[in-house]
């Protein structure tokens, strides 16, 4: 005989018949599968890049990293909490199907409340970051009117985003406070959970297309002042990892499925964007006009030899859009090692540049060495 979902499976329950086909149960175990496989990898993933964030940032009193490391422990416990949850007794089969009320309610009730808890603070942490890279990518003199606009405008956003998230928490406590006490449960509005969502990826969305634009800013800058430009491998992985567009893509298509299967892509959606904030941080930090072309900022792997990183160039007010006026002061403090800002003007070979560098630092430092053997 060939098994098919079609089968129905008939109970009684205090006096009354109830019948569900064995695809409902089926379809429950393997929703609840792919939630703990989902929030399984992604407490694995956020231990990972918490400790690989600590050994590879070099400015650990950086806002952006603790933000980002706030970001990540938040993850971890939510993504903890909710496969609490999720084998509780709140998530078993008997409840789902019976209703039936298990004795550990109770306590199965603060674990929920404290996910869902954990989870409006994994929002704001997450649009906090938003909001400090957009201050950062527009902290330039020439922009810096803009840059005040867009960071007021996106922390009003995200003020709001929290705000929702606070209102769909509550009121989700609430009802199922009701249920658990088998009192009526007032049915809300749809717009209660699906607003806060809808605005998140908003949010989510304009912070990619600015990343995006960041990204087609340097290209440009770069070859307007003669530096080595990004290679292809590089500008294709800034742009699927560090932008966010995948998230956002997901996002998208989250708005297209049935409302069973959002669920699952809404997680792998927030999942997805704290794993990226490090590296979108990464790149929102990362300076358009320094020697050697970067997105890594702040890291062990950055490889430009100026000593006036992203924060420093902002610190010293170098525009993030350079004019042809100031196409002389941009390269000069680059390449303050030597006088080479009259080759660079007259595009002269940028390897050539780079070695005449080195040999004065090599230079420089065998000097350093026979003074501290002659001191010894």
């Amino acid at each position: 005989m060939e098994f098919t979902g079609d089968i129905v499976l008939k109970y009684t329950l205090g006096g009354e018949e109830y019948s569900s086909t064995f695809e409902q149960l089926d379809s429950s175990v393997n929703r609840s599968l792919e939630l703990g496989v989902v929030h399984g990898i992604a407490i694995a993933c956020g231990v990972l890049l918490m400790v690989l964030a600590w050994v590879i940032i070099i400015k650990k009193k950086n806002p952006i990293f603790v933000l980002n490391q706030l970001t990540l422990l938040l993850m971890v416990i939510k993504s903890s909490l909710y496969l609490a949850f999720l084998f509780g007794p709140l998530s078993s089969l008997t409840y789902k199907f019976t209703r039936v009320l298990p004795h550990d309610k109770w306590h199965a009730f603060h674990v929920y409340i404290a996910t869902n808890v954990i989870h409006t603070l994994l929002i704001a942490t997450v649009e906090m970051t938003l909001v400090f890279q957009i201050y950062i990518i527009f902290k330039s003199p020439e922009v810096r009117h803009l840059g005040y606009i867009l960071t007021g405008a996106a922390s009003a956003l995200a003020l709001t985003i929290v705000a929702l998230y606070i209102h769909s928490t509550v009121i989700s406590a609430v009802q199922l406070k009701e249920q658990l006490l088998m009192h009526e449960i007032k049915i809300t509005n749809s717009w209660v959970n699906n607003v806060p969502i809808i605005l998140f990826s908003a949010s989510l969305n304009v912070v990619c297309i600015i990343l995006i634009a960041k990204l087609a800013l340097a290209i440009k800058t770069r070859r307007y002042l003669g530096l080595k430009q990004f290679d292809g491998l590089h500008i294709l992985m800034i742009t699927s990892t560090q932008t966010f567009i995948v998230p956002s893509v997901l996002m998208i298509v989250n708005y297209k499925q049935s409302s069973s299967y959002s669920t699952l892509l809404a997680n792998i959606s927030v999942i997805l964007v704290v794993c990226n904030l490090p590296l979108s941080s990464l790149w929102a930090a990362s300076a358009n006009n320094s020697s050697t072309p970067t997105s890594s900022a702040n890291t062990v792997f950055s490889r430009w030899d100026s000593k006036f990183s992203d924060t420093e160039t902002i610190a010293h007010e170098l525009p993030l859009i350079p004019g042809k006026a100031e196409k002389l002061q941009l390269v000069s403090p680059i390449t303050e090692k030597g006088d080479t800002h009259t080759m660079c003007e007259s595009h002269g070979d940028q390897d050539s540049i780079d070695k005449m560098l080195d040999d004065i630092e090599g230079a420089v430092m065998t000097t350093e060495f026979n003074l501290n053997n002659r001191t010894v």
